[in-house]
C-alpha cells in the first residue's frame, strides 16, 4: 500500500494577519502551501531520527556526514577538515545516512499502525 502523502489532505488554508486563517483558492498558493509544508514535515522528521541517531557514532563520524550532507562541504575539505581520507568520509556519510533512513522507515511504521 502506499503511503499518502502526509499533507495532501491539508486544508488549504494561511494565516493573514487581519484575519486569521483564510482559505487560498489560487492553485499556485495552494502548490507553495503543500510544498512548504512537506519541507517542514521532512525537517522535523530529520530532526527527531538525527537526534535519535547522533548518539550512535562518533564525534568524527558524525561531523564527516554533517559537514559533507548538511553543511554542503566537498567530501575533499571534510577529509582535510577531520583529518580522514576521502573514503572515510564517504563511508561515515553513508553509515549515518542508512541509519537515519532506517530510523525514519521503522517510525512511519509505527506511525502506519496506529
Amino acid at each position: 500500500m502506499a503511503r499518502q502523502n502526509p499533507v495532501a489532505g491539508a486544508r488549504n488554508l494561511v494565516v493573514s494577519e487581519e484575519h486569521g486563517f483564510e482559505d487560498v483558492t489560487d492553485q499556485q498558493q495552494q502548490e507553495e502551501l503543500r510544498h512548504d509544508l512537506e519541507i517542514q514535515h521532512y525537517r522535523h522528521c530529520f530532526r527527531l531520527a538525527a537526534e535519535h541517531v547522533r548518539p550512535l557514532f562518533t564525534h568524527v563520524t558524525w561531523q564527516a556526514f554533517w559537514l559533507s550532507s548538511v553543511e554542503g562541504v566537498t567530501i575533499a575539505e571534510a577529509a582535510k577538515q577531520l583529518g580522514l581520507s576521502s573514503g572515510a568520509v564517504y563511508i561515515a556519510r553513508s553509515r549515518v545516512i542508512a541509519r537515519l533512513r532506517a530510523h525514519v522507515e521503522q517510525t512511519e511504521a509505527k506511525e502506519d499502525l496506529q
